[in-house]
């Protein structure tokens, strides 16, 4: 599953580009007009070619594949986790709990004791 993605550990699951462009794919989707890329951001460099002129609620319907840079043979882990689609990935919760775990990382203590 995480190997598909290309992550090792939970912080780079939290950090994953696939990851966080499908989260900005579908938080933009909202913003765009129907059935059109007019008013949404130019996102070519994170799809493949074949999809770049695609609206964004489009887009969000394909395979994670469809990202620039993930290879069409991660789709089957991915599913098998739930994640069928670049909106399933955006919007994955363990995605979502790796990043918060993540960010928060950096306010741990080094010995939670001290903090009782």
């Amino acid at each position: 599953g995480a190997a598909a993605l290309k992550v090792k550990s939970v912080g780079e699951l939290g950090a994953s580009k696939y990851c966080e462009w499908a989260r900005a794919l579908v938080e933009l989707a909202a913003y765009e007009d129907a059935g059109a890329r007019r008013g949404a951001a130019n996102v070519n460099f994170a799809l493949d070619a074949a999809h770049e002129s695609k609206s964004l609620a489009d887009v969000l319907e394909l395979p994670p594949s469809a990202l620039q840079g993930l290879a069409a043979h991660a789709d089957e882990p991915l599913a098998r986790m739930g994640v069928k689609t670049i909106r399933d990935l955006g919007t994955w919760k363990f995605a979502a709990a790796a990043k918060a775990i993540s960010v928060l990382a950096d306010a741990e203590a080094d010995d939670a004791a001290t903090h009782k």
